[in-house]
């Protein structure tokens, strides 16, 4: 996957905020900063943003809509309007494949992980920047897993089970990868054995 540097003004400026505000953390970064990123006067900044906060927010917007593209592209579900029957559907390598696309960004787009590390590293500081930490690294993917896992239980290839909890189960152990900024191999491998880990403990046995 690419880094997707843009040419126009001011998806540059959203650039640059990612960039910036991924190594110093959203609170350390001015429009000054911004401007003098792009190569423009900071007040030309504000022929495209009312402001610092406004550039945020149109790069968050941005950078959500790229990681449900890469997850739609995949197959994978990325919200929780999508069918989750593919999960159902396929079982074996193909399963495996398509529950790996669904993590794979987080590991080898290099503009999520930097949206992660932004975040991650403003969460404290910033309490809007803590609440979007955990909505797109926490909540959101456990709630998608949890509307696979529904999915799975009432069309029984799942046994029943909490399904929130197994969600969370899931999540977890991948997430801890994404913090750890596990190597993409690694992370492919530990995906798989997770998964068929998994689908020993909850397949509804014959």
């Amino acid at each position: 996957m690419t880094d997707g540097r843009h040419t126009n003004t001011r998806e540059r400026i959203l650039d640059a905020a990612l960039d910036l505000m991924s190594e110093r953390g959203y609170g350390a970064v001015s429009v000054r900063d911004l401007a003098d990123a792009v190569g423009i006067k900071g007040a030309s900044l504000y022929k495209h943003f009312a402001g610092k906060r406004e550039a945020f927010d149109a790069l968050i917007a941005r950078e959500t809509a790229h990681i449900e593209r890469i997850l739609h592209a995949a197959g994978a579900s990325a919200t929780l309007d999508d069918d989750a029957r593919a999960y159902v559907l396929l079982d074996g390598t193909q399963l495996e494949a398509l529950v790996w696309e669904s993590y794979a960004p987080f590991f080898m787009d290099e503009r999520v992980r930097k949206l992660r590390r932004m975040l991650e590293v403003s969460r404290y500081a910033d309490v809007r920047c803590g609440a979007l930490y955990e909505d797109l690294f926490i909540g959101r993917p456990i709630a998608l897993q949890r509307r696979i896992f529904d999915r799975l239980v009432s069309d029984g290839v799942f046994a029943p089970c909490d399904t929130f909890l197994a969600a969370q189960q899931f999540h977890g152990p991948m997430f801890m990868m994404m913090g750890a900024e596990a190597d993409v191999d690694l992370a492919r491998r530990f995906c798989a054995q997770h998964l068929e880990a998994f689908n020993e403990a909850h397949g509804r046995k014959a």
